[in-house]
Parts: structure tokens; C-alpha cells; sequence
């Protein structure tokens, strides 16, 4: 939910403090859930991280973060009204982003802009949104807000959000302060940079900013309100402390760093967690606004429609773009972290757009007044139904990918390789195929000795996403099966991604020397000891390279 303006005064109806009731408001509204957690893990700490299976994680994206953009997708794009009032935005503004999706494929500096936008717009969303719901309860339970208490309340959030931004686009830890993707390196996550010396200076300033925030807001609702009816503005300050400013001071000051949750190494699998936190809070209150609107006839019927429109935008491209023929960026090469990153922002877009608590949405959210009905009946169309049909297979294709994945992974576990294999076949056509996966399958197989089968997997993963380390198992697999030719191509293909690996160029005159090329041999070991020239037994077996050689040196091919 985005941040929220100033509203006309609304009808003199008092409405109920609660959405749904004072329980699942505070767990799931207010953020009481995740501190619940929080604690938790700070109790089992490493313990609880290492018995989380991964299949945990991703059904609980399925049902929880996929209906969360869905929901917005409904608001947007469900009734005729709305999609005629936010045009700009679900219209044009989605062809802009979608644009700007398939551009990406071609030119990943673009698509490092949009990944970096993503990851750095992400926790002004999540602050958005605490601080919007923070102003409905409050107003929800009289409490008047002054202008001068509106801009403290709206620091006491928003400087939470300048210290991540710092903390994140700082020189010294900027990569290490954004989520990471494994394997993407065309397009990534690319922080501007502001030297260390300033975020070290600014950053102890924005935590002392929030802090007085916190302390005037606190002092000044107070003195006319009862702990009571602030009890949800202080969990959604909770809330916002845990998911971000704790996590980020703990970094930056390099604090509490022996504890598991805090440990930034441990980031990746923590942030999960806050994901659904946020996506949980997301669907709790656009369920609301839903039922009181009219738009669904009950809670089930609206998270089932939120499922199936959000898996459409997180599956179809996957499945148009990564299928023989169409396949112009790998998962590994960065199409995941794409498809990521134009959800998002398209799920901001809008967000931004229809989350304000003026008119009728103040109207429902606050005075828990019914939304208008729509001027007309909905017409009949074809293009309903069919709409309908592709999100339930995207859906399916969702599920199908994420049991299909957990299978592989206990396949690989038992070493059951043909079946590992059997189901990379099938992760093809649901879009979720990976050259890592194919990578992990081949260095397994060369484990036990099946070399043949370790180089097709091999290469299927060097064609898919050309990267070092498929490189250097299909050259591997290609000496253990003498075709030591074939093997020295490889080195030379992982070399033209590595250039300055002097251990490579080793491997690769090992390869051609085998293969009966003396000359291209004695080539690479000419420049592997100009990479490394204290290394004696590097320079030695150059020595013997020439000794044996008696052909003039030769440039690399």
C-alpha cells in the first residue's frame, strides 16, 4: 500500500477499530506475526535456518506473495470502472514496463537499471505501506493527526528507508547489502556508490532522525490517546525496525553479527520471511477493501482469483521467452532476477496509484464504508473466460515448476540421475529449467564416473548460459573421455570468460599437449606465467614446454 495523503473529512460514522478483528489485525496487519517469528529465530537461530526446506519457501510464495500482486491486479484491472479511472497506469505504464522488459533481453545494461530500481524502490513500498496503514488506524480510532505530527510520523518511517538506501548503495557494501541471485551476472543489482566515509557520517545521523521521530510522534499522541488505541501504530513501528532499520544498523555498525538472523551472510534466507511478512499484511487489507466493495463474494473466492491473476504475470514470461527458439536470456544469465524485477515494478506502479486514502478509498478503509457498486452489469465477452484460463495455467505451471524442482533436488540428493535428468526435461516446459541445475547434474555424474552423461549435461548448461564453471565440467568430461581436442576448446571457452586464470591456461596447454599440439600448448603456458610469474612450478613446466618444443613461440589462437 502506498504512502497515503491528506483526505477531505469524512462522513461522522464511527466505525469499528478493527478490519477483521483485533487477533488477526495486529498478527497480520500490524506486523506481529513476523516479531512473533522474529523472536523465534533469534531463540533456534541457526538451527531453524538449516531445517527450513527449500519447498517450505516456495509454496509459501504460491500462496501467500503471488495472490499479494494478484490482489493488486484485481483492484487495477478486474472492474471497468477502474480500469477506465487508472488507464494511465494499467495501460500505458504497463507497456512501457513490458517494453522496457523486452529491451532488457538485448541491452542487460538496461537490465541492470531496472533490477537496481527494483531493489532499491522495494523497501520504500514495504515503508509505504507501514506507514499508510499506520495513519487508517489511527484515524480508524479518532485520533486527529496534525499537520506537524503527520511529517514527524511520516519521518519516523521514512528514515528507516534512507538508512537501507545508504547502507545499500554505499561503495563498501552495496552488492553485499542487496538480495542476490545465484548465477545472474549479465544483469544484477549495481549500487551507486557513495563513498564509505559519508554513509559512515550520515548513517548514525538518519538513526538519531528517527529516533527523535519516534520519540515526538510517541510524546505527542500520548497526551490524548490511550496506549490502547496506539497499539498498532507502535507494532507497525516494530515492524518496521525489524524488517529493516535493525537489519541494516546491525550491517553498517557491524553489530550483532553473531547472531543468526542478523548475520548478514544469512540475509538472502531472513529476507524471505520479511517478503511474506509484507505480502501477508498486503492481502489482509486488500481482502478487506474487496469485501466491502462488493468486488468478491468472500475471502476464498477473492485470494483464489489474487493466485491466478499474480501467477500470470510471474509465469507467462517465463514460458513465452524461455522455450526453444525464443530462449534470449537464460534464467542464470539474469531472466529470473527480470522477471522479478518487472513484477515489482509494475506492482508498485499501480500500488502507488490506487493505494490513497482519500475518496472512497478513504471511505471503505476508514469509515468501513461499502465502496459503490459499478454503473453497469459487467457485459459478456469471450476474452473473460479465456483470461481466466491462462492465469489457472500459469498457476499450474507455478505449482507443477515447484514440485517438479523439490523432486530434482531429492533426486540428485539420492543420486537417482536419471531421474534428475527425466525432470529437467520436464522443468523445461514449465519455465523453470536452469543451466545450474544442469551443471549440478553433470558434476554429480563425473562424481561416479558416468563421463558421457556429465558431458551432455554439461554442455546443455554451457549452451544454455555460458559460464565458467559449465566450461570447466565439459572440459572435464571431455579429457576423462579422451577427447582431449574438445577438452582444450572448452579450457579456451572457460578462458574467454576468465582470461587472467593462470591455473586455466595450465589446464588448457595440458589439454592441447595430449592432443598433440605442441605449439598452442606451449602458447598457453607463455601466458599463464605472465599472469603468475613466482610460480616455479608453472615456470618449470614452461621450460620443459620449450625444451621439447623447438618451434617458435607461438600466439594463442
Amino acid at each position: 500500500m502506498a504512502s497515503v495523503a491528506a483526505s477531505a473529512p469524512l462522513p461522522n460514522r464511527a466505525p469499528e477499530s478493527w478490519l477483521f478483528g483485533r487477533g488477526s489485525d495486529l498478527l497480520l496487519g500490524c506486523g506481529v506475526l513476523y516479531a512473533l517469528l522474529f523472536a523465534v529465530l533469534l531463540a533456534t537461530g541457526r538451527e531453524l535456518r538449516l531445517a527450513t526446506p527449500n519447498l517450505l519457501f516456495a509454496l509459501a510464495f504460491i500462496a501467500v506473495s503471488i495472490p499479494h500482486y494478484g490482489a493488486t491486479l484485481l483492484r487495477v484491472y478486474e472492474r471497468a470502472r477502474d480500469r477506465r479511472s487508472y488507464a494511465l497506469f494499467s495501460i500505458w505504464a504497463t507497456l512501457v514496463l513490458a517494453a522496457a522488459f523486452v529491451g532488457a533481453m538485448f541491452a542487460p545494461a538496461l537490465g541492470t537499471f531496472l533490477v537496481t530500481l527494483y531493489f532499491t524502490w522495494s523497501p520504500w513500498h514495504y515503508t509505504g505501506q507501514n506507514y499508510g496503514l499506520a495513519v487508517m488506524f489511527l484515524r480508524r480510532r479518532g485520533v486527529a493527526i496534525e499537520a506537524g505530527e503527520k511529517r514527524w510520523l511520516y519521518a519516523s518511517f521514512a528514515l528507516s528507508f534512507v538508512l537501507v538506501a545508504l547502507v545499500s548503495h554505499s561503495a563498501g557494501m552495496g552488492v553485499r547489502g542487496a538480495a542476490q541471485y545465484g548465477g545472474a551476472e549479465a544483469i544484477r543489482f549495481a549500487p551507486l556508490g557513495i563513498p564509505a566515509n559519508w554513509v559512515a557520517w550520515l548513517a548514525p545521523l538518519v538513526c538519531a532522525g528517527q529516533g527523535i521521530a519516534l520519540a515526538v510522534v510517541a510524546f505527542s499522541f500520548a497526551r490524548r490517546a490511550s496506549l490502547r488505541a496506539l497499539a498498532p501504530l507502535f507494532a507497525l513501528w516494530l515492524a518496521q525496525a525489524l524488517w529493516f532499520t535493525l537489519p541494516y544498523a546491525a550491517l553498517q555498525f557491524d553489530r550483532f553479527q553473531n547472531l543468526d538472523v542478523l548475520d548478514w551472510r544469512n540475509n538472502n534466507h531472513y529476507f524471505l520471511w520479511i517478503a511474506l511478512a509484507h505480502a501477508a499484511q498486503y492481502l489482509w487489507v486488500t481482502a478487506y477493501f474487496a469485501r466491502q466493495s462488493g468486488a468478491q463474494s468472500s475471502i476464498g473466492v477473492f485470494w483464489l482469483k489474487a493466485a491466478l491473476a499474480g501467477a500470470l504475470v510471474w509465469t507467462l514470461p517465463l514460458l513465452v521467452f524461455w522455450q526453444p527458439g525464443l530462449a534470449l536470456l537464460s534464467p542464470d544469465a539474469g531472466m529470473l532476477v527480470l522477471v522479478a524485477a518487472f513484477a515489482n515494478l509494475h506492482h508498485f506502479v499501480l500500488d502507488g496509484a490506487i493505494w490513497k486514502l482519500r475518496g472512497r478509498i478513504a471511505q471503505v478503509l476508514i469509515a468501513s464504508q461499502p465502496d459503490a457498486p459499478e454503473d453497469a452489469a459487467p457485459r459478456r465477452s469471450w476474452l473473460r473466460p479465456v483470461v481466466w484460463a491462462g492465469c489457472a495455467l500459469a498457476l499450474a505451471a507455478n505449482l507443477a515448476g515447484v514440485l517438479l524442482e523439490d523432486g530434482w533436488l531429492r533426486a540428485l540428493r539420492d543420486r537417482d540421475f536419471a531421474a534428475a535428468r527425466e525432470t529437467l526435461a520436464q522443468l523445461h516446459w514449465v519455465g523453470r529449467d536452469r543451466a545450474s541445475y544442469h551443471l549440478a547434474v553433470a558434476q554429480s555424474l563425473a562424481q561416479v564416473g558416468a563421463h558421457e552423461a556429465a558431458r551432455e549435461e554439461a554442455l546443455r548448461a554451457a549452451e544454455d548460459a555460458p559460464n565458467l564453471e559449465a566450461q570447466i565440467a565439459l572440459a572435464s568430461a571431455n579429457l576423462a573421455l579422451g577427447e582431449n581436442a574438445e577438452a582444450a576448446r572448452a579450457f579456451e571457452a572457460a578462458l574467454a570468460l576468465a582470461p587472467e586464470r593462470a591455473g586455466l591456461h595450465r589446464r588448457a596447454a595440458r589439454a592441447w599437449k595430449a592432443a598433440n599440439e605442441p605449439a598452442r600448448a606451449l602458447a598457453h603456458l607463455e601466458h599463464a606465467v605472465k599472469i603468475a610469474p613466482d610460480d616455479a612450478s608453472l615456470a618449470r613446466e614452461l621450460a620443459r614446454s620449450r625444451t621439447a618444443n623447438a618451434a617458435p613461440r607461438n600466439r594463442l589462437p
